[in-house]
């Protein structure tokens, strides 16, 4: 039986010799630990071996002794591949050298027991159940010490192993059972031939498949099944299929996605998949080239999917093909995006109709296709839509534009197109055949059953401009149906405007004026004129300052061509400002002659509410020039401070209060309210000239102008009549109670100097 162990060990020497050559070849980062502990247990197994031949005690016990010392660098190097093969950083390079010491200075002790025997000694004896002749060993008490250094460091490694295999992932857990099992039993059966003091120690034997277990599973099983594992949870967790075929066009291979799109099990009957393959193959005439892609759309669950599909032979390292694979991408969700880019890219997200860019491009394309066709631009504009969003809210704000982008479509003729152009503006290129302005008119007027408030009207205006050159820009078109819906001509009671030449020429005369403000103000070519004020005595009370323009091209410029211009740009408040300080100027001149009973009204307009600090500009121009804040009159008109009574009220209160004198101005050409007179406490009441003009109602109008003088009168409030143009007219307001006139009757505005000629040359 010893002769057999001896026979069987030297076999096993020579295939861990194997695994030596193999662990070489195979370049790994494990190939240096299995090197070493491949080394210790050669070492191990050729002193035992030579143990068990020698009949020579003192060599006997120098091969005991230095198989012992392999043990300890055999499990000195199991512990160090452990701890690089489950990558533990804690073992330190301290901790190393201190196991490196320990496990020379228990070799030298091994080694040097020949001499002294006190770790172990060895006697000639014959086994009592095999009749076995053995060299019988008998350990002294410091051999323990070496044992329990052995076990410990066995130990630890298995700790280690232990709880990597615990803490690891399943397809983890492999990597370490290949070196844990083994080396468990190989710790086991030599603790069994210790305690049992048996002859052979066998556990050798079992180091051997040690050994070739940590080499193939370190080397070529676990990363090999690493690999496959890594490769399949990839394939089965691609949003693409994988189909894969053997050279006979047997399905080997799909995962879960292919699978699901065909509507088949997963690992049961590929049928239908080889299917597949077969009628691709007969559509590509059998011989296929080695690689080819194309697009193909599957209807999956009543889905409509579209995918990319490639397929790619697959060939060895010689060139000869094994099999080919399938690879199905799903490009759905990115065609989707891509069409909803599309969409978007072209579509107004709000109301689905064509944005902007895209109703101008398209308008184009079917102007230069079809331009014999007669057609229109039509335009439509919600006048003051943010009162909507401001008093409504936006959500009903969005739901009106919602709606009138639906009845926009009030026909589906070919070529006829809408788009959102921006805000509430809409357009639609439409044929003159098919367009019907009625019809327009009403589709627009439904906007009103949305609102459900009495006091609040939806006003919808429809601009067309007829295509005269098809040539001409989209954007043009639609500039000029705008213009007609802004031109003077779009007033309130027309909700079809058609645009006209002279419109145009009103935006460049529009343009002109905005162009040249700024110099013209920088230059002083606007002017203040004064119209007096007259009292009923006939003596001259103040004067209203109105605005010229002295053009050196045009000449005097009147203000019916450029005030409107200069309110709807904004430029009236630079405009105004201008005009204050001239006033203000003059009243300081005035003063200085001794005239400070003279009083000059300014006109204050809607914007300069919003966008000036009329408190902080009035009282920095009467502390600028030194005048008296009564003799600077601050006018507003009556439809100006009905638009928000409220702010306007404080700011004017502060005014009063200061000292300025508020006239209304304008009286009775708009809305009049009674109430107004009731919350505001205005110094003066202009009243308009409207009521002077000759009607069938006239004695009417005298009982209603009358009226209203002596209630201003019993207000404590000053009333100045504006227009009067004829004596009788004075006359009769003297009558009623007027105290003060303005008029063509006494003067047009004039120039400064001449109206200081005419009144102030005969004063001081």
């Amino acid at each position: 039986m010893k002769t057999m162990f001896i026979m069987v060990l030297a076999m096993f020497l020579a295939g861990v010799i194997g695994c030596c050559v193999v662990t070489v070849r195979k370049k790994s980062e494990y190939s240096a630990a299995i090197l070493r502990l491949l080394a210790a247990g050669s070492v191990a197994m050729a002193a035992y071996l030579l143990f068990l031949l020698t009949e020579n005690r003192t060599a006997a016990m120098f091969f005991d002794g230095l198989y012992f010392a392999s043990i300890d660098w055999m499990l000195l190097c199991m512990l160090a591949f452990v701890l690089r093969y489950t990558n533990t950083r804690s073992y330190t390079k301290f901790i190393r050298n201190l196991f490196l010491l320990a496990v020379c200075i228990d070799t030298l002790v091994l080694l040097c027991n020949v001499g002294g025997e006190k770790m172990f000694t060895l006697e000639r004896g014959i086994h009592a159940g095999t009749g076995m002749s053995y060299w019988s060993v008998s350990f002294g008490r410091p051999f323990y010490y070496h044992l329990g250094f052995c076990y410990g460091m066995a130990s630890l490694a298995l700790a280690i192993l232990l709880a990597k295999l615990v803490k690891s992932s399943r397809r983890y857990r492999k990597m370490y059972l290949y070196t844990l099992i083994p080396f468990v039993v190989v710790l086991g059966l030599n603790a069994f031939c210790h305690t049992t003091k048996y002859p052979v120690d066998f556990s050798l034997l079992l180091y051997v498949l040690l050994a070739v277990s940590i080499c193939y599973s370190s080397l070529y099983a676990v990363p090999r099944g690493l690999l496959e594992d890594t490769l399949i949870s990839v394939v089965e967790d691609f949003s693409n299929g994988i189909l894969c075929f053997d050279v006979r066009g047997k399905c080997i291979y799909a995962n879960e996605k292919a699978c699901e799109l065909f509507g088949v099990e997963q690992g049961g009957d590929y049928a239908a998949l080889e299917q597949y393959d077969k009628k691709w193959r007969e559509d590509n005439c059998g011989d296929p080239a080695e690689s080819r892609e194309w697009e193909e759309t599957y209807t999956t669950a009543g889905e409509e999917r579209f995918y990319n599909v490639g397929y790619q032979q697959l060939k060895d390292e010689r060139g000869d093909a094994f099999g080919y694979v399938f690879r199905l991408t799903d490009r759905t969700e990115a065609i989707r995006r891509f069409r909803e880019e599309q969409y978007l890219a072209t579509h107004d997200r709000l109301t689905g109709l064509y944005n902007r860019e895209y109703f101008f491009q398209k308008a184009e394309q079917i102007l230069r296709r079809k331009p014999d066709t007669e057609r229109y631009m039509v335009c439509t504009n919600i006048r003051n839509f943010k009162l909507i969003n401001d008093l409504f809210g936006e959500e009903m704000g969005d739901r009106v534009l919602v709606d009138q982008a639906s009845l926009l479509k009030f026909s589906n003729y070919e070529d006829c197109i809408q788009g959102r152009i921006g805000a509430d503006k809409f357009a639609m290129l439409v044929s003159k055949e098919n367009f019907n302005p009625e019809l327009a008119v009403k589709n627009t007027g439904k906007l009103q059953y949305l609102i459900n408030d009495s006091n609040y009207k939806i006003q919808v205006s429809i601009g067309v401009y007829r295509i005269e050159d098809p040539n001409e820009s989209p954007q043009v078109m639609y500039d000029r149906a705008n213009m007609a819906i802004e031109s003077p001509q779009g007033e309130y009671n027309k909700a079809v405007v058609y645009y006209d030449s002279r419109m145009l020429e009103q935006l460049m005369h529009e343009k002109s004026v905005v162009s040249e403000f700024e110099h013209a103000l920088e230059e002083g070519q606007f002017q203040m004129y004064l119209q007096p004020l007259v009292g009923a005595d006939g003596e001259l009370k103040g004067a209203e300052a109105l605005a010229r323009w002295k053009h050196p091209a045009q000449g005097l410029i009147q203000p019916i061509d450029f005030i409107s211009v200069v309110e709807k740009s904004g430029l009236i408040i630079r405009l105004d400002e201008y005009i204050w300080e001239l006033a203000a100027r003059k009243l300081r001149d005035w003063k200085e002659r001794g005239l400070e009973e003279l009083s000059i009204s300014v006109n204050v307009s809607g914007k300069d509410f919003y966008y000036v600090d009329l408190y902080k500009t009035f009282t920095e121009l009467a502390e600028k020039y030194g005048i008296s804040p009564d003799r600077l009159n601050i006018e507003i008109t009556e439809t100006v401070l009905m638009t928000d009574l409220e702010m306007h009220l404080e700011v004017l209160s502060r005014l009063q209060e200061y000292g300025f004198c508020i006239e209304i101005d304008d009286f009775g050409s708009g809305y009049s309210s009674l109430n107004m007179l009731k919350d505001i406490r205005a110094d003066v009441l202009k009243i308009d000239v409207l009521f002077l003009r000759e009607t069938e109602n006239k004695e009417r109008s005298r009982v209603i102008l009358s009226s209203v003088i002596d209630m201003a009168k019993r207000l404590g409030i000053s009333v100045i009549t504006e227009g009067v143009e004829t004596k009788e007219q004075i006359q009769m307001l003297t009558d009623m109670g007027c105290e003060m006139f303005q008029g063509f009757y006494f003067s047009q505005p004039v120039p400064v100097e001449k109206f200081e000629e005419i009144y102030l040359s005969g004063r001081p």
